[in-house]
C-alpha cells in the first residue's frame, strides 16, 4: 500500500515538475495552484521543491516496493528514512504557514502531498509495531505528534472539521 502511496506522489510531482518547467498553469479549481507553484517560495537555490518531492516519493517506493524484506534488516537505512519523514514533515508545517500567511491560497497539489506522507507514515507505524527497537518507538511518537497537527490542518482546509 505504501508503494501505491509513493506512486501516486511520483505522478503528483512530475505533472507538477513538468509544469513548472514549462511555465504552464495546472489543473485546479482556481489558478491558485499555479500561483503557488510558481511563487518565489516554490525553489530552493533555484530547484524547484517538487523535484525534492519526486526524489522522497521515488525513494519510498523503491525501498517499499523492490525490496519487502529491507524494513526488517537494514537498520541504519531505515533510521535514515525516519530522519527523511521528520524533515519532510517540518517543510510541510512551513509551507502550510507560507499558504496562509503570505500566499493566501489553498493549494490541493500541496494537501494531496500532505495527505499521502500522512498516510505513509500511518501505515509505516503499524508496519514498525512488531520491531522492539526504541529508536523506531521514539520516532514514530514524535512522527505521529507532527503528523496529527498535519491531518489537523489538511481537514480543516478541505472544510471537513472546523477549528474554533
Amino acid at each position: 500500500l505504501i508503494s501505491i502511496i509513493s506512486m501516486i506522489g511520483i505522478i503528483e510531482t512530475i505533472y507538477l515538475n513538468i509544469n513548472k518547467l514549462t511555465n504552464t498553469n495546472v489543473l485546479c479549481s482556481s489558478l491558485s495552484c499555479s500561483e503557488v507553484l510558481n511563487s518565489t517560495f516554490s525553489e530552493f537555490i533555484g530547484i524547484p521543491f517538487s523535484i525534492f518531492g519526486f526524489f522522497f516519493y521515488l525513494t519510498l517506493f523503491s525501498r517499499y516496493s523492490f525490496n519487502e524484506n529491507y524494513h526488517k534488516n537494514s537498520t541504519q537505512s531505515i533510521f535514515s528514512l525516519e530522519y527523511l519523514f521528520v524533515l519532510y514533515n517540518i517543510v510541510s508545517i512551513y509551507f502550510s504557514m507560507i499558504l496562509e500567511l503570505f500566499l493566501k491560497h489553498d493549494c490541493f497539489y500541496c494537501y494531496l502531498s500532505i495527505t499521502n506522507i500522512a498516510l505513509i507514515q500511518i501505515l509505516k507505524a503499524f508496519m514498525d509495531l512488531g520491531n522492539s527497537k526504541k529508536c523506531y518507538k521514539e520516532f514514530n511518537l514524535i512522527a505521529f505528534s507532527i503528523l496529527q497537527s498535519l491531518l489537523i490542518l489538511c481537514l480543516h482546509k478541505l472544510n471537513i472539521i472546523e477549528i474554533l
